[in-house]
């Protein structure tokens, strides 16, 4: 069990972030075909879930890796051994990401859409969170996506912005709703982008509003 439980401590760790199986093999000390086998174990037993990365080929370098997250936030921590320490703000922030990514699933568990959920993300780090898409592309068509960044945050900052408004832009997909969830207190417009309180995103959210 030694090995598994050196691999379950670094996932943890990585909660919400993009997975490289050969750094975490190298991180957990284990071997590369046990890294990929342990994952199984974990989505089998519905410990975890992939999010995989979204590639319109909007741009060079994109990341192709997928991101792993745990069912819930307090199960990584504890799993990480953490529990003991303060969460600083980079956890709290791949915590909030876990959250939505749950609310998310849910919603396309009950409304029967399974709708595809992914992030997308550029080498420079720039990267929009989830990525849902509502329809797929084809030969002649591009896929039609909705696009969410998460902030834990009880303000918004212009410049986290920037993917939101570059991605809608792009030719190799068509964004239906740009969206933006925050802690803050109110719901914002910035041209094509819609900023809203968490409370205001899952009332939305369930209610069928954003898919």
């Amino acid at each position: 069990l030694d090995p598994f439980i050196r691999f379950l401590e670094v996932a943890a760790i990585m909660n919400g972030q993009v997975i490289n199986a050969s750094s975490l093999a190298r991180e957990a000390q284990v071997s590369r075909p046990s890294i990929e086998g342990y994952f199984s174990i974990l989505i089998d037993t519905l410990i975890g879930v992939f999010v995989p990365a979204f590639q319109p080929r909007a741009k060079i370098k994109e990341v192709e890796h997928s991101k792993f997250y745990f069912f819930d936030a307090g199960v990584a921590r504890a799993t990480a051994g953490l529990l003991d320490e303060p969460p600083d703000k980079e956890w709290l922030g791949y915590s909030f990401e876990t959250m939505i990514l749950h609310e998310l699933r849910l919603r396309n568990h009950l409304s029967n859409q399974e709708r595809k959920i992914m992030f997308y993300k550029v080498h420079s780090g720039r990267e929009v969170d989830f990525v849902v898409e509502v329809k797929k592309g084809t030969l002649r068509s591009v896929p039609e996506v909705i696009l969410i960044e998460v902030k834990y945050s009880e303000t918004w900052k212009k410049e986290w912005e920037s993917e939101l408004i570059e991605l809608s832009s792009s030719t190799k997909l068509k964004v239906r709703q740009a969206l933006a969830v925050y802690c803050g207190p109110i719901a914002l417009k910035r041209g094509i982008i819609t900023i809203l309180p968490i409370k205001e995103f899952l009332k939305k959210l369930h209610s069928g509003d954003i898919f």
